[in-house]
């Protein structure tokens, strides 16, 4: 059983690179691929494939245009985020111009960030904002109601739970 993972590992990594081996290395890329590449590196970052992730925004951080700058850095800080790394993903969000991400983007990343260092009211005030934007977004809830837990209000925070539950009936996480 762990061989079938390893052999599906490799050649997923294997495909990963022969995908990036395909995109210019020029300046010149073409918009739409290098936003492709970007949706794929998030993607992948979502569904826990953080070594593919890593591998396709470090490709683009070296050789993708310039005005991708900001995009990577927010899709940088939601890697570092999911990975659980704060110190990491505060670098990577200090590095996004404030209308880069989206405030739903920006906000989940910085709210957690607060959170982790038990800022439960600048994490709370940041997952709220986000959620106004963004409320069927199941894993802003799920913050949230972490944030508020952590501050003590607990019906507030079995209430933000409940939210997400809603959202996502199966995903008790």
């Amino acid at each position: 059983k762990n061989s079938r993972r390893v052999i599906r590992f490799l050649k997923l990594l294997a495909g990963t690179a022969s995908l990036l081996a395909s995109v210019p290395a020029s300046a010149e890329t073409a918009p739409g691929e290098w936003q492709a590449l970007l949706e794929q590196a998030e993607t992948a970052t979502l569904a826990g494939r953080y070594v593919q992730a890593d591998a396709m925004l470090s490709w683009l951080e070296q050789k993708g245009p310039s005005e991708a700058g900001g995009d990577l850095a927010i899709a940088r800080a939601e890697y570092h985020f999911a990975r659980g790394n704060v110190k990491e993903a505060s670098s990577a969000l200090d590095r996004t111009g404030a209308e880069v991400g989206g405030i739903c983007r920006r906000s989940r990343v910085s709210g957690w960030i607060a959170g982790k260092a038990g800022d439960w009211n600048k994490a709370i005030l940041r997952l709220a904002s986000a959620i106004e934007h963004c409320g069927e977004d199941a894993s802003l809830w799920n913050l949230l109601g972490l944030s508020l837990i952590g501050k003590g209000e607990l019906v507030a925070g079995l209430e933000a739970f409940d939210s997400a539950l809603m959202l996502e009936p199966r995903n008790a996480a």
